[in-house]
């Protein structure tokens, strides 16, 4: 978002990402850093909860 004259933009996208991808249901979502926090590198990974066996 720097080259487009907005660098606030993309810490509001990675905010809502912290919001938005925590509550899927069976899915959780990882990210060590952003780009726009300071960090090197953007490096979110998603990963598949395994299901719940119903007794």
């Amino acid at each position: 978002m720097h080259k487009y004259g907005f660098p606030e933009l993309g810490c509001t996208f990675c905010l809502i990402d912290d919001y938005l991808y925590s509550e899927l249901p069976g899915i959780r979502f990882v990210r060590q850093g952003t780009v726009c926090r300071g960090d090197n590198r953007c490096d979110f990974r998603f990963f598949k909860e395994p299901r719940e066996k119903n007794n």
